[in-house]
């Protein structure tokens, strides 16, 4: 279990939303693969319409990455690299 998906069943608030995205060209079998394997019980939703672009190309960004939207739908948190707590702490600010 990811440390995301923990931070997200701790918090059990309805504003909150995470999921995974799975790259275009990936099967709904591929993903439920991997949400098996390991153990993610979070939504992955498969952009096939290569929406994510708008978020990495700009930027030059690649895969993984991490965001955190507000209600307004404004990015708030955009980073390829991992920092422990960074995004979740974000994601608080928000709440």
């Amino acid at each position: 279990m990811s440390d995301l998906q923990e931070y997200a069943e701790s918090k059990n608030d309805p504003n909150l939303i995470v999921l995974g995205i799975g790259i275009p060209g990936e099967t709904p079998n591929t993903i439920e693969g991997f949400r098996q394997s390991y153990g993610i019980t979070i939504p992955i939703w498969i952009d096939n319409n290569n929406n994510y672009r708008d978020l990495i190309e700009p930027g030059g960004r690649q895969f993984p990455i991490d965001v955190v939207i507000d209600q307004e739908g404004i990015v708030r948190y955009l980073e390829n690299a991992y920092y422990p707590g960074a995004m979740q702490a974000e994601a608080d600010k928000l709440l």
